[in-house]
């Protein structure tokens, strides 16, 4: 037996457990090379596992901050913060659609913060462009000065019915009508240049939250617009029960009005008249925000017996009636400071007076209402079921060309009524796909 042979035993021990695992280094003439460790040669360090005690001291408090941060993002995930990814579909806005949420497990999440609310999406894609050139098509009718068959003109000449609006305004779960510091305030209406119809009075029924005393007031005058079918609830108040809401406030601002508004006795609690303005005169044409002091010192007369509101707060202003052409030289100069508070707008476009200037442009218009927070729409007819298409960053060139019209507008910067751009810009989404395969005065 040749069990101890030294070349043997020599083989035997270099699987013996005791030998030390190969780390890659030279064996010469039995013995294994070493690495000189000086403390000044950083070249020999590099491999090599041994480290001074500063440099695991250093390692040991990165590892341990590491520990500290996971825990932190661990503890913040309270409150309904989401972490999830929202994903929109490419070719619409994030308004009406269902929003799918990716969760992301293997990532460490990230908080966000609440912010206050953001308007509706208002890219206008490629899609939707389309469509609203296919919809509202220009055509020579839109070249031709007063020509009824221009395409906008004929999508909103019909019944002029704010619906939406109507209907948000009147809700008061939907609606609370507060200031900025919560504290509640009456829904104030403007209406500029008043026709001598209902709407005054469908207005005070609205901001009053439906209260009967309003629904069992008489019809005012023989111009009822009877395209404003009242407003309904399901929910009634009793008798003596307190009413939902401060009683509400229609300013009625009116010049040249050959069937004076008060001399027909239109008396209602709430309504405010002011039926002698002079256009003609220098009192308010030239003079930036004239309206705008107009209309706040008719808010403070009418809060005689209670802190009056921010009287910058407009619910709903109306320029619809008979503004005789002045709608542009009102929202671009009499009232400018006025719009950042206004919350819901309804205005004429045409070809007439003021608007004939060459500098008076819807395009310079949308884009003054847009800085101050307003997305504007066509406001459809009833043939349309009350459609809107989108203006705001969906301009068309033949816009342009002047022809009577109607446009409604929302604010897209106020929580409050958050709710109602929301509901529009559907309306918008929902209007271009129904009507996809018709033209409008084409």
């Amino acid at each position: 037996m040749l069990l101890h042979n030294r070349t043997n035993m020599g083989a035997f021990s270099r699987f013996n457990k005791s030998t030390p695992k190969n780390d890659g280094l030279p064996f010469v003439n039995g013995r294994k090379v070493t690495v000189n460790h000086g403390r000044h040669n950083n070249n020999s360090r590099r491999g090599s596992s041994s480290l001074t005690i500063e440099e695991k001291l250093e390692t040991i408090k990165r590892y341990f901050a590491c520990v500290a941060v996971v825990i932190c993002l661990y503890l913040n995930q309270t409150d309904s913060v989401d972490y999830s990814v929202a994903v929109l579909p490419e070719s619409s806005s994030s308004v009406g659609n269902v929003v799918t949420t990716i969760p992301s497990p293997a990532l460490v999440p990230v908080p966000v913060v609440p912010s206050a609310p953001t308007p509706p999406a208002t890219t206008c894609t490629a899609a939707q462009r389309a469509l609203l050139l296919k919809q509202l098509p220009n055509s020579a009718a839109c070249h031709t000065k007063f020509h009824s068959g221009c395409s906008f003109r004929e999508a909103t000449s019909g019944c002029q019915n704010p619906l939406l609006a109507r209907t948000f305004f009147a809700n008061t779960q939907d609606f609370k009508p507060v200031s900025s510091s919560k504290v509640p305030i009456p829904f104030t209406a403007v209406i500029v240049r008043w026709g001598n119809n209902n709407i005054p009075l469908d207005l005070l029924r609205i901001g009053s939250g439906l209260d009967p005393k309003y629904q069992q007031m008489k019809e005012w005058g023989k111009n009822n617009d009877a395209c404003r079918a009242p407003i309904t609830t399901t929910t009634t108040m009793k008798e003596g029960e307190q009413p939902p809401r401060l009683p509400p406030q229609v300013v009625v601002l009116d010049w040249d009005n050959p069937m004076s508004i008060s001399g027909y006795g239109y008396k209602a609690e709430g309504l405010i008249i002011e039926d002698k303005i002079k256009m003609n005169g220098g009192e308010y044409i030239g003079k930036k925000d004239s309206f705008t002091t107009l209309i706040q010192s008719k808010l403070g007369v009418a809060q005689q017996q209670q802190p009056p509101p921010p009287p910058s707060i407009i619910h709903y202003l109306d320029l619809v009636g008979r503004a005789g052409g002045y709608d542009y030289m009102i929202l671009m100069e009499l009232l400018p400071e006025l719009l950042q508070h206004v919350r819901f707008l309804h205005f004429g476009y045409n070809e007439k007076d003021n608007w004939s200037s060459p500098s008076y442009t819807l395009q310079k218009l949308i884009a003054h209402l847009q800085t101050n927070g307003l997305i504007c729409y066509w406001s459809g007819d009833e043939h349309s079921k009350y459609g809107l298409w989108r203006i705001t960053d969906c301009f068309l060139d033949h816009y342009n060309e002047k022809n009577w019209s109607r446009i409604q507008c929302v604010s897209g910067r106020h929580a409050d009524v958050q709710e109602l751009a929301t509901r529009m810009e559907t309306q918008f989404l929902t209007t271009i796909q129904r009507l996809k395969n018709r033209s409008i005065g084409g």
